[in-house]
């Protein structure tokens, strides 16, 4: 019942998103024929920096957007302050050889190629999140994960390696909630607000695979009718929102070196990023 209730839930924001769905995809389509182009999320985050003078940022991401900010998270620990993650695949979904439906179009989506299940690029990531969890504990890591992801199942959402003692990591189990619903949940919206109240960080949000940038501010839309004491002006304040390029892989060289490092102690550093 609960995961016909969330397909039902999902189907409710079929819509909303289909449209969203439609000009990500022509988004990207536009890029790849040099008629549009695409800015990085290093680009986002020196831009967040200089616009606000602050030293660190806050990452949302969503489905995809949500591996991504966690590796970015991962190999930039010292200018992160909090990462959250809504139905992200970190440990891959089926769903991602679905990907080559995309080829026909001329649109080649290599992040998505990188959440197969089980693939070396997930095995690394996952690796050195484990050894190197001391470089992240400052860091507040939130995860939200349902039990009803239609798209992405519980056990391929949650991070594999926390531990009880992992004070700044957290995951939240949600029921009844679909992939994109979950975002439109009180607590994911409480602690929406959270941020938006209470950081004095920018905050950068990440969107899904052939989304764009109004997915977020979708959800932010509800969390204004629901908060209109917090004040449109604090909506628009140290907020980035862009449109990244999926078919490009997910940047994780220290992670990908450290990796292959484990195989190859023998190699150096400069050799493993040629």
């Amino acid at each position: 019942m609960s995961k016909l209730k969330a397909i039902s839930k999902d189907l409710g924001h079929f819509f909303m998103y289909a449209s969203n769905f439609v000009s990500g995809v022509a988004h990207q389509w536009k890029k790849t024929f040099g008629l549009n182009k695409h800015r990085t999320l290093d680009d986002i985050v020196k831009e967040a920096k200089e616009t606000t003078g602050k030293d660190k940022i806050n990452l949302i991401g969503h489905s995809l957007g949500g591996l991504k900010a966690f590796v970015y998270t991962l190999e930039n620990p010292t200018i992160v302050e909090n990462c959250m993650m809504l139905g992200a695949p970190l440990n891959g979904t089926r769903l991602a050889y679905l990907g080559v439906l995309f080829f026909p179009l001329g649109i080649i989506p290599k992040s998505v190629l990188q959440i197969i299940p089980d693939n070396q690029f997930l095995t690394a990531v996952q690796s050195y999140f484990k050894a190197n969890k001391k470089e992240f504990k400052n860091i507040n890591i939130e995860n939200f994960v349902s039990k009803n992801d239609e798209l992405v199942s519980l056990e391929r959402t949650c991070i594999k390696y926390r531990d009880i003692e992992d004070e700044n990591i957290k995951e939240y189990i949600l029921e009844g909630e679909g992939h994109v619903s979950m975002t439109y949940h009180p607590l994911v919206q409480n602690k929406l607000k959270e941020l938006i109240v209470d950081s004095e960080y920018p905050t950068i949000f990440l969107h899904g695979f052939a989304m764009e940038k109004t997915f977020f501010r979708k959800v932010l839309k509800k969390l204004k009718k629901t908060h209109p004491e917090i004040g449109e002006e604090r909506y628009k304040e140290k907020r980035f929102h862009f449109s990244y390029d999926y078919t490009e892989k997910i940047k994780a060289e220290k992670i990908l070196g450290w990796y292959e490092y484990q195989f190859n102690p023998n190699i150096s550093g400069k050799e493993l990023l040629s």
